[in-house]
């Protein structure tokens, strides 16, 4: 423990703000494009879906932590040159929304969008806690990839102790 001075207050606690565990996962590329498999997601529902592979599970080791949860993902418009719609992303902690875009880019073929968040989250638990990625279209007409083939995608989460 160290002697911490904060608002000419002293702390005697060095742990408050110690990172406690760090968790990642990536995916670097998109099965569900080629029909090959269920990492990633190609979709036209205009309702929120999974991103296969952007699931990731922690255990807090206090009701008090905070999760720093951080995350990458590319996303594209994969239809026809006329086809012009956008696409929402989000992050869950179970079935809870804890980030979520208003609407990201998209609106031409091919037009790629990054979309990158961190958020710290408290989630007063220390059961484990899920989180994931979801993507939906602007348009039952208009599909959307995530990631558009060999993009990468990724989700990091911290464990801060209080």
């Amino acid at each position: 423990m160290a002697l911490v001075t904060l608002n000419n207050r002293s702390l005697v606690n060095a742990d408050v703000g110690t990172i406690g565990q760090v968790k990642t996962v990536k995916i670097n590329s998109n099965a569900t494009e080629s029909g090959s498999g269920s990492q990633g997601v190609k979709t036209n529902s205009t309702s929120y879906v999974d991103v296969g592979g952007l699931t990731l599970a922690i255990t807090p080791s206090a009701t008090s932590s905070t999760i720093l949860a951080m995350y990458h993902a590319q996303h594209s418009n994969t239809d026809a040159g006329t086809d012009v719609s956008w696409s929402q992303i989000r992050m869950l902690r179970g079935s809870t929304t804890v980030s979520e875009s208003t609407r990201a880019a998209g609106y031409m073929k091919l037009n790629h969008d990054m979309w990158s968040m961190s958020i710290i989250d408290s989630p007063s638990t220390v059961s484990e806690i899920t989180y994931k990625i979801q993507l939906a279209s602007g348009s039952a007409d208009v599909h959307f990839s995530c990631p558009h083939f060999v993009n990468e995608c990724s989700i990091t989460l911290m464990e801060i102790l209080a």
